[in-house]
């Protein structure tokens, strides 16, 4: 069963300057994504750009919910924490460890 990216949607992006006086953009995404038989699920994107389009570091936990309005809930609360590429995958687990219902909810359907 293949799956593609669909596409990605910017959900939030703002600057934060650094203890050392650095500017950089933070761009929290929902992935959209699908397989062969239609089906659709959402992942994360989280970049950390220059304020002039520089992509510096990116990363992204894909698959993670089928639940669209839970996964763009997700990226709002990550843009709010200013969570960085680097801290993704560590905050992306402690989210659903702390909401299992959302898990429960994912995997019943799949």
């Amino acid at each position: 069963m293949a799956t593609m990216t669909a596409r990605n949607e910017l959900v939030a992006s703002e600057k934060i300057l650094t203890d050392n006086g650095e500017l950089w953009v933070l761009s929290y995404f929902v992935q959209f994504f699908f397989n062969d038989d239609g089906d659709e699920y959402y992942g994360l994107r989280v970049e950390k750009s220059t304020p002039e389009g520089v992509l510096i570091e990116s990363e992204e936990t894909p698959g993670i919910s089928e639940c669209r309005d839970e996964t763009f809930a997700v990226a709002r609360a990550f843009a709010e924490g200013t969570v960085t590429p680097v801290t993704l995958i560590e905050m992306t687990d402690e989210w659903f460890s702390d909401h299992p219902a959302v898990l429960q909810a994912v995997s019943e359907n799949s």
